[in-house]
């Protein structure tokens, strides 16, 4: 199990840990998720998981935003 405040290094990542890459809370990657910004896996049992290259283009994306001013 991962400890809190840490993020996998493998290429799937939970909610909290796209999160923290993403600097934003978990409730706004789902949000992404659901309006289609971030696509997401999900276990059987229904986890939210997402690819660590998704994760890292929306990152950049925003990177990208912010350095443009919006």
């Amino acid at each position: 199990m991962e400890s809190k405040g840490k993020v996998r290094t493998s290429g799937i990542l939970l909610t909290g840990e796209a999160a923290r890459l993403l600097g934003v809370a978990g409730a706004t990657v789902i949000a992404w998720q659901r309006s289609g910004k971030l696509p997401a896996l999900r276990s059987e049992s229904g986890v939210r998981m997402f690819r660590r290259a998704d994760v890292e283009k929306l990152a950049a994306e925003r990177a990208a935003k912010e350095k443009r001013g919006r």
